[in-house]
């Protein structure tokens, strides 16, 4: 790209830094959670740092896709564990993707379609916000966006072209799970016979030397640590049914009832579900086929509920709104002003990259207006369709579909020039029909706000987690409440704020007002524990709170029984096992029969040793021992 297009080109790589690092700063400086990555960004985060420590092989089969944890775990090893540099160096990514589409829209539809496309990508509240999560789509979409760069390449191609699409269609299947999809229409296309150009045989051979350097070791890793060959990862039949989970008709991620929701729980709560059901011990493959078999069981037997979940899926995708997934754009625009600027979102994106699409492949005599290289222009168009497809048939939210506006740009300048060129009616009335289908509303006003709550939730709990609750802690506590009555989540921490401030007046020597705020606590629990239809997550929360409580008074019996029954649904979590062994050490000491003390001294001793010596504090193991062998009379 040269001369004039070139200049105003550096100047949009200039603003899209601009906007970016601008984001990254203020997010580091300002964000309530700067500090506190939160569920998949804390399991990544956990994952590098432990990538960094040395610990490169782990010791189990991939349940999520290790490119990116790996990607952190090499930058901390560099440059440390500095949140800011970090989200600096992903703002860097960011303006490189920004550099990509600018050439993906220049061999779509000329140098200044590729101007516009970066500039369209460039001011994208998403990817401004995307640089400061530690999410997969800040390596995601530089990759695909050089992958699709591959595929529009004029003609045939050569050796390296299919090895670049081999080799990038492989590390895109490393960062999003859904590419594996992609790899067999390439390898199909690979095989095809064409008319000039190499042989299939060397276009095959190309391919699949580039994807296998990449998933090669991988698979030997997994099979290593696992026993299993798995070429990325043990998560396939899962993530399908998540998505499709007749009980999650808009598709967007949910929490399923037997999952606890902790990124490094997931696999191994899948397992327990799926063995639970089959009453056989399973492989990490076996649980994804038959978590695989029953999805599409239920695609059999329930054929027109999964029609509509795919709809509205597409709906979902493609619309105005940002499903929030681990973040919520709105709630973090609150924050990060460079997100919340009046600039074209994801909607008009959508909109006119659909208008586009819609022209190209329906009014004939117009498609040379809209793309220079015809080629070039339905290589594109097919890539965009096959990834929407992936995304509807599995899992879709903000982050699923980031990787969509990579394509979607080009084709959305493309569209923009060709009605500046030689306006049009028939193009006009097609952006018309895809602007009123992106802003056609999926969710209503109240579920958007349920959304917000649900990040005042994360926060909350985070506050309340961290330390003595503040006035800022109580007050968002008190409107959740009042805004969402019946809401158990929310009753549960309204609970656990009574039980905060409890400890906090008695350690100031307030035993009376103490005293009061525990009986609240304990009131909402029970009223909780009187509720129908709460998920067994739910449950398990309130009842391990619930455990914590009873601790703090000393009332073993009841500590021990809430723990016990928390311990149903999380029957492997470490802090819960060493609650309810302390609560076994305080039943020993508080019986009078000596059969019943045996009992709990013998019980507490086994989940001591369950634990293992690195799982507890070593004074409260200490103490833990110490006080069962002086039951024991040792």
């Amino acid at each position: 790209m040269s001369g004039k297009a070139g200049w105003v080109l550096a100047l949009v790589l200039a603003l899209a830094a601009g906007l970016r690092g601008w984001a990254a700063y203020e997010y580091s400086q300002t964000h309530p959670l700067r500090d506190a990555p939160t569920i998949d960004e804390a399991s990544y985060d956990q994952w590098a740092v432990e990538l960094a420590g040395g610990d490169w092989m782990g010791d189990e089969v991939f349940f999520q896709e290790p490119l990116y944890p790996y990607f952190l775990g090499v930058s901390y090893a560099l440059l440390g564990r500095d949140l800011l540099i970090i989200r600096l160096l992903q703002a860097v990514l960011g303006v490189l993707t920004c550099y990509l589409v600018a050439k993906l829209g220049q061999r779509l539809a000329g140098d200044w379609a590729g101007v516009l496309a970066a500039a369209l990508f460039a001011c994208l509240p998403s990817a401004v916000l995307m640089p400061c999560l530690l999410l997969k789509p800040n390596l995601h979409m530089p990759l695909f966006c050089g992958l699709a760069l591959a595929l529009t390449r004029p003609g045939p191609g050569g050796i390296m072209r299919w090895f670049n699409i081999g080799l990038l269609g492989a590390l895109c299947a490393l960062l999003r799970g859904n590419s594996l999809v992609l790899l067999g229409v390439f390898f199909a296309w690979s095989i095809f016979p064409v008319p000039r150009g190499l042989p299939s045989f060397v276009r095959c051979f190309s391919f699949l030397l580039g994807l296998g350097l990449v998933l090669g070791p991988v698979a030997w890793r997994n099979h290593e640590v696992g026993g299993v060959y798995t070429l990325t990862t043990s998560g396939a039949g899962t993530n399908l049914y998540g998505g499709n989970y007749l009980g999650n008709p808009m598709g967007v991620a949910t929490e399923l009832p037997w999952v606890r929701g902790i990124p490094k729980y997931e696999a191994d709560d899948w397992r327990y579900e799926a063995e639970r059901r089959t009453g056989e011990e399973l492989t990490p493959n076996e649980v994804s086929r038959y978590w695989l078999g029953q999805t599409l069981r239920s695609f059999v037997h329930n054929p027109g509920a999964h029609v509509r979940i795919f709809w509205n899926k597409l709906r979902v995708t493609l619309g105005h709104y940002s499903v929030p997934d681990n973040h919520s754009l709105d709630w973090d625009a609150k924050y990060v002003r460079a997100a919340a600027l009046p600039i074209p979102g994801f909607g008009i994106l959508s909109a006119l990259g659909l208008a586009g699409c819609l022209v190209f492949l329906l009014l004939r005599k117009r498609r040379d207006v809209i793309f220079e290289s015809e080629e070039a222009g339905m290589r594109s168009l097919i890539l965009l369709g096959l990834y929407l497809a992936t995304i509807v048939l599995t899992v879709t939210s903000m982050r699923a579909r980031m990787p969509l506006a990579v394509l979607l740009a080009p084709v959305a300048a493309a569209w923009a020039l060709s009605v500046y060129r030689r306006p049009h009616v028939s193009s006009i009335l097609v952006a018309c029909a895809t602007g009123g289908f992106v802003a056609w509303p999926v969710f209503s006003e109240t579920e958007r706000a349920e959304d917000l709550a649900e990040r005042d939730y994360n926060l909350i709990a985070l506050e309340l987690r961290s330390g003595p609750p503040t006035e800022g802690t109580r007050a968002r506590v008190r409107n959740l409440v009042s805004s969402y009555p019946d809401t158990a989540r929310f009753k549960i921490l309204e609970a656990e704020l009574h039980f905060g401030e409890s400890v906090r007046l008695r350690a100031a020597g307030d035993e009376v007002t103490g005293m009061m705020e525990e009986q609240a606590s304990l009131r909402l629990l029970d009223e909780l524990d009187a509720m129908e239809g709460l998920s067994p997550r739910t449950r398990m929360s309130a009842q391990r709170l619930g455990g914590w409580v009873h601790t703090k008074r000393r009332d073993w019996q009841r500590a021990e029984l809430c723990f016990r029954q928390a311990r149903e649904f999380d029957p492997e979590g470490a802090d819960l096992k060493a609650a309810h062994a302390q609560a076994m050490v305080g039943c020993a000491e508080s019986s009078v029969s000596g059969e019943l003390r045996e009992g709990w001294v013998r019980s507490a001793r086994g989940l001591l040793s369950e634990l293992g010596d690195g799982a507890l504090p070593s004074e409260m193991r200490e103490d833990l021992v110490r006080r069962l062998d002086r039951i024991e009379g040792k």
